[in-house]
């Protein structure tokens, strides 16, 4: 299991350096635009909010997981990608700030839900191995349940966690 962990970490990285290094080159963003979203959010009950982004949490918990049905792709895709937006979201905001030390504690309680997306990741990549071998490859790989169980309610307990903490703690 710590070659996939190991593999979706590097995939996440690789998202979040490419952020870093594109440096918002691609696309202007205005500071408006950043306010608007905020202001709508803070509008919503602390309720309605968990459940939103427990919600969307979950969709790409989930997905990032059914992506063996894809020979690992989807999840590869999805793993760049959320380590691309953080990269993305940094960069973005060191633009508007005067120091990180302005927006990092705040957004902090915002990125706990790494650990979730990084074992989702990881299950993801332990299916596309399993499938492969065993039906691809005709060759009968152990399948380790009880690991499996472990990391996947460990992953959707923190990304539960993470849903709490940024709509009941960190948004008031």
């Amino acid at each position: 299991m710590k070659k996939y962990v190991l593999l979706a970490i590097s995939i996440y990285i690789i998202g979040f350096a490419t952020a870093l290094i594109s440096r918002n080159s691609f696309l202007i963003v205005k500071i408006n635009s950043l306010s608007v979203d905020f202001v709508s959010d803070s509008n919503k009950s602390s309720k309605d909010l968990f459940f939103e982004i427990l919600n969307n949490n979950t969709s790409v918990y989930f997905a990032s997981i059914s992506g063996f049905l894809t020979l690992g792709l989807f999840t590869a895709i999805i793993t760049f990608y959320n380590g691309f937006v953080l990269g993305y979201l940094l960069v973005t905001l060191n633009r508007f700030s005067n120091s990180p030390a302005d927006f990092l504690p705040r957004l902090l309680p915002h990125s706990i839900e790494i650990g979730g997306f990084i074992l989702a990741s990881t299950l993801g990549f332990y299916l596309t191995n399993y499938v492969t071998q065993h039906y691809l490859l005709k060759a009968r790989p152990q399948f380790d349940y009880l690991l499996f169980g472990f990391l996947f309610i460990s992953g959707y307990v923190i990304i539960l966690v993470s849903a709490f903490i940024e709509s009941y703690v960190s948004a008031t």
